[in-house]
């Protein structure tokens, strides 16, 4: 109805226009004493035809709509043809529309190319910068002073600044490689404290942590620098005090710090491109890039990451990686469907997972912990038939209709029920 009132009013000068040329031959008869209903019967006549016109008309313009709304959805590189013009001012439109189309499409293809040439050179710089950094390692290897252990903290630095670089750079390629796949969180943390070993030492920081014992579904290299970048920023605000590494419910890292704590006025703004705060204007090294790095990375791989924290009581980074399986994949390939990413996941785990149940490895190891018994697929197969929980039917059928198949025992029934209560199966 919209669409139809804006056609009328788009056309009111034509429908004016016809309305004024049927009064004047209406006055014109009126005038010479010619009886009206010669002059009202043609336009009647007319009247009608008009309003068939303006149905096909519209009928047309609404068709033209559609085809030009659908082409919205499109982006400028794409956009190959048009409805045909009709007008000569549409002619026009398109033919400007054309050239537009054409400038962007050079403009990205140069851009595409000037980003390939950056993304090349980065790379090459960080391989060549590499070698300097790994000859003053081994010749530090040598003395065990106050300078040299200052000066591998400071080449660890470094190292660490030339992975940011390279992380900044690939973040948005389309070649970026996610290797998603089930990662124990311990490896990860302890690679990373591992790696800052020697900042604690010298900062005299204690830290706080404990096995966690889970594994998760994420890509391990970019967690890794995530959780890298925020014990980084931990040991450059803290003097005093320590880092703890802990994991808190719904499967959320968190890494607490006893440093100098963030102004509340810069909190909500601390993963923002390029933002420093307070504590960054005053330490003229800061960047403001390392955690708007972490929000990006978390976003991609379907985690998410906060932050509190209290001037002088120290800060605290919540990065949380307890999001459904499923959705991790998905947001990656709806995010960027010409991304190549790799999944390393047990199928039939992960959907016995998302339903709250159990794998059959899981129950036969369960019941061999805690009765010694030893029970096979097809008994568990058949205490869920006979549970009616049996999830799928059954295709692996015996050839002969007069064929038994062994039943489970009373004893290993009921060390099967156990099982499915613990695991929220009953």
């Amino acid at each position: 109805m919209a669409l139809f009132k804006m056609y009328l009013r788009q056309r009111r000068r034509g429908l004016a226009v016809g309305a004024v040329f049927c009064t004047v031959f209406i006055i014109s008869f009126a005038l010479f004493q010619i009886p009206v209903k010669a002059a009202a019967y043609p336009a009647l006549i007319c009247a009608v035809g008009g309003a068939v016109y303006i149905l096909v008309d519209f009928r047309r313009i609404k068709k033209k709509h559609r085809q030009l709304q659908d082409m919205q959805r499109l982006s400028a590189s794409t956009i190959e043809y048009f409805p045909e013009a009709d007008r000569v001012e549409e002619e026009d439109y398109q033919q400007l529309i054309r050239l537009l189309c054409r400038e962007c499409k050079q403009t990205e293809t140069e851009l595409s190319a000037r980003i390939f040439d950056m993304e090349e050179y980065y790379a090459v710089w960080a391989h060549q910068i590499k070698t300097p950094i790994a000859s003053m390692r081994l010749s530090l290897q040598n003395e065990d002073s106050a300078l040299s252990r200052r000066l591998e903290s400071d080449l660890l630095r470094i190292e660490h600044y030339v992975e940011m670089v390279l992380m900044y750079v690939r973040l948005d390629s389309k070649s970026t490689d996610y290797v998603i796949s089930r990662c124990s969180l311990d490896g990860i943390i302890c690679r990373a404290l591992r790696r800052f070993s020697g900042e604690f030492i010298q900062k005299r920081l204690s830290l706080g942590y404990e096995p966690v014992e889970t594994e998760v579904i994420t890509d391990e290299k970019w967690l890794g620098f995530v959780i890298e970048q925020v014990l980084s920023n931990a040991l450059k605000y803290t003097d005093k005090g320590g880092i703890t590494v802990t994991l808190e419910p719904d499967t959320t890292l968190c890494i607490r710090d006893t440093g100098m704590g963030i102004a509340p006025e810069d909190l909500p703004r601390i993963f923002q491109k390029g933002y420093t705060g307070y504590n960054g204007r005053g330490d003229k090294r800061s960047s403001g890039i390392g955690l708007y790095l972490c929000r990006r990375v978390c976003d991609n791989l379907g985690h998410s990451i906060r932050a509190e924290s209290r001037p002088g009581q120290g800060t605290s980074i919540y990065i949380g990686l307890g999001r459904e399986q499923l959705e991790t994949v998905c947001l990656l390939v709806l995010r960027n469907p010409v991304t190549h990413v790799n999944i390393d996941v047990d199928v039939e785990e992960l959907v016995q997972n998302k339903r709250g149940q159990a794998t059959y490895e899981q129950i036969r190891d369960y019941v061999k912990e805690q009765t010694g018994l030893h029970v096979t697929n097809l008994n568990i197969a058949q205490i869920k038939r006979k549970c009616g929980i049996i999830e799928r039917e059954n295709y692996n059928l015996p050839k002969s209709e007069d064929s038994k198949q062994p039943n489970c025992t009373k004893e290993k029934e009921d060390a099967i029920k156990e099982a499915f209560r613990h695991f929220g199966m009953l």
